[in-house]
């Protein structure tokens, strides 16, 4: 689990009953921003649905490199979105 050194973690869940998913990641995304300057990256085990995110904000570039090591090793055809997910 990458960033497991960071003085905290915020965390931002809301349901998207009735309303449109965009709405509610723009909302999120408006509570987030001011975090920017000392964000260290996202927990990729708290991103729910189609989540934009970049490999590298959601692992440490070690974490990253053991990850597509595996992946090139385990999965060189990706069949396996996740794995497929992580950027060469």
């Amino acid at each position: 689990v990458s960033f497991r050194d960071a003085a905290w973690i915020v965390r931002v869940l809301s349901s998207t009953d009735g309303h449109r998913t965009e709405a509610v990641d723009a909302q999120h995304a408006d509570v987030l921003r001011p975090l920017d300057p000392v964000r260290r990256g996202r927990s990729a085990g708290f991103l729910y649905g189609p989540v934009a995110a970049a490999p590298e904000e959601l692992h440490e570039p070690e974490t990253l490199a053991v990850l597509r090591r595996l992946r090139d090793r385990v999965d060189p055809d990706g069949r396996f979105g996740a794995m497929s997910r992580i950027a060469k």
